[in-house]
């Protein structure tokens, strides 16, 4: 069987620590392929899969962004559809609202990964992967007292800074999930066009989080980021200077300002959120249950 899912950012990671701690002993078939942790199943609907077996594990599609996430995928009937990351997910792929379960790093339950030293009061920041160049955002992070997860640090690295903090500030998906599922109260910002809110709504639905919101941050970018967008428009260096600075002293600044005032609201008067234990536990146990008889009705002879 082959393991499919991305390498891109920390959530696509967990799928290397979290499968091989159950798939010990499994058919190794190359036939068919297994989707993970991750809004992929867009991503990996291809011809070459269209013999092939297709086992889809906890996975998601993140709709509005068809150049990065694929089309909307038809099912045939060589999909196995074990479950899906959440409602929405299952909704718009015409499935059973069952199969509509939970995202797969849940599972780091099961792994017994050792607990960091708390550092009382501490407050994370992680942003999502692509947004991690834009600024200087450990020196942001210094300067207002939070701890900086770098989102393409070791995956063993961000998930002991996420358990150290007392609340997590996240525009990463998998940062939320992870500190959800370590009852650690995360609060959700957007900041910059790519986040893609279906995904996060899809997770939100799944633990009847509906009510929770994005936090909306202005974008601020740093001087290299700042030119290179200017350039694209203009084309002309000289323009390109006058305009970046303008921009940088006036529209970023303010926006900076505006930034460090947001944060410094969650930090003191946000106190995050959480889903319900008894139901994410439930969940967490159903998907065992669920990837337990999978594994038994895959395991070589």
């Amino acid at each position: 069987m082959k393991f499919k899912y991305c390498r891109k950012n920390f959530g696509d990671e967990l799928n290397h620590i979290i499968w091989p701690h159950f798939f010990s002993k499994i058919d190794t078939r190359q036939n068919e392929v297994f989707l993970g942790i991750g809004s992929i199943i867009g991503m990996f609907y291809f011809d070459e899969y269209s013999k092939q077996k297709v086992h889809v594990f906890s996975s998601g599609y993140a709709l509005g962004k068809p150049e990065t996430y694929g089309e909307i995928p038809k099912l045939g009937k060589n999909y196995n559809i074990i479950c899906v990351r959440g409602p929405k997910t299952a909704k718009i792929l015409n499935l059973p609202p069952s199969k509509g379960l939970l995202d797969g790093a849940y599972l780091l339950r099961e792994l017994n990964i050792p607990e960091p030293k708390k550092i009382k009061g501490k407050i994370g920041l992680i942003l999502n992967h692509e947004s991690s160049d834009k600024f200087e955002w450990e020196k942001l992070a210094f300067d207002l007292d939070l701890l900086w997860i770098d989102p393409e640090e070791n995956v063993y690295t961000i998930i002991d800074k996420i358990r150290s903090c007392d609340k997590i500030i996240t525009e990463a998906l998998h940062g939320g999930i992870v500190a959800d599922l370590y009852g650690i109260p995360w609060v959700p910002i957007k900041i910059y066009k790519h986040i893609n809110i279906f995904k996060w709504e899809d997770w939100w639905e799944s633990l009847c989080l509906d009510q929770v919101k994005f936090i909306d941050l202005p974008r601020v970018f740093h001087n290299i980021q700042i030119q290179n967008n200017i350039y694209h428009r203009v084309r002309i260096k000289f323009l390109t200077n006058i305009f970046s600075f303008l921009y940088d002293k006036i529209i970023n600044s303010f926006n900076l300002y505006i930034f460090k005032r947001k944060i410094s609201k969650i930090i003191k008067k946000n106190d995050g959120n959480l889903s319900e234990r008894y139901l994410m536990n439930t969940k967490i146990d159903e998907m065992l249950l669920r990837l337990n008889a999978f594994i038994k009705s895959n395991k070589a002879d």
